[in-house]
């Protein structure tokens, strides 16, 4: 989608009452969606990738693979036509990577330690950036 078009998508967000997306029913990592929505309809595509990443280290592979409960638990999926989240995940962090918002973030300092990080999965992988971030040196295994 255009950047248009992703951003009238997210305006169909702006006509729900009660946000069920982001429940316990909704987005399994507790992304704020109707707050990146917002920002996204608003065209403020460097606050909604901040808030994105408030919540989700690596929006530029969920916003691929997630199953999208999310979408539906949609409020607007009562009439078939939930708003298309997972898009407009994958068209902020895409939008991101074009500005230059995900790059590495490397520690002011370093600690001297040393984390093993058991696990490759995104829960691994996030653990480890968040550590690497820290200023730990991190091994993942």
């Amino acid at each position: 989608m255009s950047d248009k078009e992703v951003e009238k998508q997210a305006a169909r967000c702006m006509d729900c009452g009660i946000p069920y997306c982001h429940g316990p029913t909704g987005c399994p990592v507790h992304n704020q969606i109707p707050d990146w929505n917002d920002l996204v309809y608003n065209g403020d595509w460097d606050n909604a990738i901040r808030n994105l990443h408030s919540t989700n280290n690596f929006p530029e592979f969920t916003g691929r693979i997630c199953p999208a409960p999310c979408e539906e638990a949609c409020t607007l999926n009562l009439e078939d036509i939930p708003v298309a989240i997972k898009t407009i995940e994958q068209a902020i962090a895409d939008k991101a990577y074009e500005t230059g918002h995900i790059r590495p973030y490397p520690p002011e300092k370093k600690t001297g330690r040393r984390v093993a990080v058991i696990g490759s999965g995104p829960a691994g992988m996030a653990a480890a950036q968040q550590l690497g971030r820290a200023g730990h040196d991190v091994h993942v295994y």
